[in-house]
């Protein structure tokens, strides 16, 4: 039996992005309640949920990454080292495998490169027991247009919850009588 019409529509998510790692993938996706991360380590699927109502900050900022400037450094440098070496040999042969090395090399320099000027955006979402992130390394605008509908959204749905919250607040009692003369 399919659900009813307004619980398919509250069901619909948006796709913002994901962060992928040695191992794992995260995407992350925007409801009408919440933003969702499914979480995939191999086989295994865990989804979390942030609720609007529950979000703490929103960050947007930017980084470079330790882990691939480290990788992509040492992967580089050791095979333009090894066109270092094998280039200073006198025969011809050897300048051109040399060759080979450095243009093996390139690649990975360039990445270096890139990811330095560039660097990577990244929007998250920090609640009371769990957070959600999403990366973006090439669309910027993509990134803040992401950051500024999550903004509002949870500024729409606690300021909902403030005022449902006043509204059913009782009012203030009047001033306490004086107390009793001794």
């Amino acid at each position: 039996m399919a659900p009813p019409r307004k619980d398919r529509r509250s069901a619909k998510r948006h796709y913002l992005g994901k962060v992928t790692g040695f191992g794992h993938v995260q995407r992350v996706y925007q409801t009408r309640e919440a933003i969702e991360v499914d979480e995939q380590e191999g086989y295994d699927v865990v989804r979390k949920r942030v609720f609007y109502d529950d979000v703490l900050l929103v960050t947007y900022h930017r980084f470079v990454g330790r882990g691939f400037v480290i990788v992509t450094a040492l992967a580089g440098g050791a095979i333009g080292a090894l066109a270092l070496v094998i280039g200073r040999e006198a025969t011809a042969d050897a300048k051109q495998v040399a060759w080979v090395f450095a243009a093996l090399a390139a690649p990975f320099v360039i990445a270096l490169a890139l990811r330095v000027a560039l660097k990577v955006d990244a929007v998250t979402v920090y609640g009371r027991r769990t957070k959600a992130q999403v990366h973006f390394w090439v669309r910027k605008g993509r990134a803040r247009r992401v950051f500024n509908t999550i903004c509002r959204a949870v500024k729409e749905t606690q300021d909902l919850l403030a005022r449902e919250l006043a509204a059913s607040r009782p009012a203030a009692p009047g001033p306490l009588p004086p107390p009793p003369a001794a």
